[in-house]
């Protein structure tokens, strides 16, 4: 494995608090580009080991669409377990103000509880390391119809072991991916799915349309870049689709697979961007700005971290 580019951790410990159990998890959304959940930027696979990794730059899978989607990449092949880790690490970057390039400071913990994941668990702290270090070792060239963007998930990261400090620092320009073509992805709702990656990632494409369009089980096969064959899959599928429609604050509320092979979804409405493009020039950094004080402003009032 890739050793992430070091930057400086902060040592001293971090202030304690009680620690407690949420049993509801607050509603909490992270901003992800609409190219990676309707990609095979993440695919529904088990965890690759790093001595697995591809050594040449890949094309990645995705959806043939409006948004024009064109993805390459070099590192680890990526799962729903990364986009979990990844999502929690950009909800926290907007809350400390890091989106533009700023390190800033988290306890494991925070990203643990983002993920749904045992913040006392030994084997999570582990396994978080991992899903991040994989995230900084990906190199990612992406261009749609309306966004380019050439970077690390993660640009540089660094872990004091005795107090679970974390740094890290993103690419300034995620900020512009993310001022157009996104989701608000709901993260617990998407946690709560488990172990399921294809109900996961089923979940985020989805919910990435403002209104769905019925899609055939072939195009899902192909777009999600599963290693299963379609047959497999379409089991697979199956199984997944109740999960989606009966998880806590699912937004979907009637899912079936047809006899025509094609999945039909009804759902309530998800929060889409897609900016015109004169909007999306006046918007620029006074709305991402704006986005990271609301956020700030909300995660103060609600969330409260466990150390």
């Amino acid at each position: 494995m890739d050793t992430p580019h070091p930057i400086e951790v902060p040592t001293h410990q971090p202030e304690k608090t009680e620690h407690r159990e949420h049993k509801k998890q607050p509603e909490t959304f992270a901003l992800v580009p609409l190219t990676f959940v309707r990609s095979a930027m993440f695919k529904p696979c088990k965890l690759i080991k790093s001595e697995e990794r591809p050594k040449e730059r890949r094309k990645i899978a995705a959806e043939i669409g409006p948004l024009g989607i064109d993805i390459d990449c070099d590192g680890p092949l990526l799962n729903q377990e990364h986009f979990l880790a990844w999502q929690a690490a950009i909800y926290l970057g907007r809350i400390h103000a890091g989106m533009d390039g700023t390190k800033f400071v988290v306890h494991s913990n925070e990203l643990l509880r983002l993920m749904a994941k045992g913040y006392r668990d030994h084997d999570q702290r582990k396994l978080l390391w991992i899903l991040l270090s994989d995230l900084q070792a990906t190199r990612v060239y992406l261009k749609s119809h309306r966004s380019r963007y050439v970077g690390n998930l993660l640009d540089a990261l660094a872990k004091d072991d005795k107090t679970g400090v974390i740094s890290i620092r993103l690419n300034p320009d995620l900020a512009n991916l993310l001022a157009d073509e996104t989701l608000e992805n709901d993260v617990f709702r998407m946690a709560s799915l488990g172990r399921d990656q294809i109900a996961m990632w089923l979940h985020n494409y989805f919910a990435s349309w403002g209104k769905y369009r019925n899609v055939s089980v072939s195009d899902l096969h192909r777009m999600c870049g599963t290693n299963l064959d379609e047959r497999r899959f379409r089991y697979r599928l199956k199984q997944a689709l109740p999960k989606l429609k009966n998880c806590e604050g699912s937004y979907v509320t009637d899912i079936r697979l047809g006899n025509d092979d094609i999945v039909y979804v009804t759902k309530t409405t998800t929060k889409v961007r897609l900016l015109k493009p004169e909007d999306k020039e006046k918007s620029g950094g006074n709305r991402l700005n704006a986005q990271h004080d609301a956020a700030r402003k909300a995660a103060a009032a609600r969330a409260k971290v466990c150390h």
